[in-house]
């Protein structure tokens, strides 16, 4: 008969304690010891609990498998559908049917015109087609980081100028005075310093006039030498403040907004607001002009960077 090799064995409750390099088996759990003189070591691998994985509180058995959990999305909520994809940040799980992307149309209009496509004729101005009344439009002088600048000319015969306009009749149909949810945003300079024979309007009016003010309007104006006003006008009717604002010959953003139900208009100049009106808000047909008037025969310009809109919470 073969010798055999025999090792000490026991139940893990009985097995005794192994000499130095000594192995042991139990003989209930099926493990293999080996012992150090003073412990039973086991052979087997040791395995990492939950808790452990997530706190990470015993660094010798968990540091790598707690930085590969951290490195990876996993997570925190399970999918409620097939379907799905997870988040970047791996809390939640969206669904993977694209969205369509874009806005609604039947909601929300949006427009924006930097004039850096179409012609100086009237009918075929920016990409929009606008159109104007008096002297006219030319090329502006595009600097770096503007695209596309026009100049709306006054033009030399005294109390006349040109208003340009985003319409297609002489009394504008874009839309009503007390739309709600409206932004409008008009990126203008005077081309020369302010002038005491010299009237600048930007924003929305009723009759396209190159030369005075609109009966309707919702506006920005500036006359001669003064500081730019906000204004409201219903009927010839108007309500006028001071932004404190003065003209000067760098660009200036010009935005008119509106509230959700068409009661309130702020005016901001530079992303700053400088007036809110709740009176003389016009409720009829109004349009975006650009309108520049000389007081003599000397010729004075706007120059026009972009125009842009933006209505939300239509039903159409």
């Amino acid at each position: 008969m073969a010798n055999s090799l025999r090792i000490k064995r026991g139940t893990k409750a009985t097995i005794p304690t192994l000499a130095a390099g000594e192995p042991g088996w139990c003989t209930d759990t099926f493990e293999l010891f080996v012992g150090d003189g003073t412990t039973n070591r086991s052979t087997a691998p040791v395995k990492a609990t939950g808790a452990e994985l997530d706190t990470g509180t015993d660094d010798l058995k968990f540091a790598n498998a707690l930085a590969i959990k951290n490195s990876k999305n996993v997570p925190s909520v399970v999918p409620s559908t097939a379907g799905k994809v997870m988040t970047s940040d791996g809390t939640d799980w969206i669904s993977a049917v694209p969205s369509g992307g874009g806005f609604d149309p039947t909601t929300t209009i949006e427009i924006m015109e930097d004039f850096a496509g179409g012609s100086s004729t009237s009918g075929h101005i920016g990409e929009n087609n606008w159109i104007f009344v008096g002297a006219g439009v030319t090329s502006g002088v595009p600097t770096i980081g503007r695209v596309g600048v026009i100049r709306v000319r006054s033009g030399s015969v005294a109390g006349n100028g040109t208003c340009l306009g985003l319409v297609t009749i002489t009394a504008p149909g874009f839309m009503v005075g007390n739309q709600n949810n409206c932004i409008s945003i008009f990126s203008i300079r005077n081309s020369q310093i302010a002038n005491t024979d010299a009237t600048l309007r930007i924003g929305f009016f009723y009759n396209m006039t190159s030369a005075i003010d609109p009966v309707v309007g919702i506006y920005f104006r500036a006359i001669g030498t003064g500081n730019w006003f906000a204004i409201t006008r219903m009927s010839d009717v108007e309500t006028a403040t001071n932004t404190g604002i003065a003209q000067t010959t760098t660009f200036k953003q010009f935005k008119i907004v509106s509230n959700v139900d068409g009661t309130s208009i702020d005016f901001y100049i530079d992303g700053v607001l400088k007036a809110t009106h709740t009176t003389n808000i016009p409720t009829v047909s109004i349009a975006p002009i650009f309108q520049i008037v000389t007081a003599t025969t000397t010729i004075y310009y706007l120059d026009v960077d972009y125009f842009y809109l933006k209505v939300t919470g239509l039903t159409r």
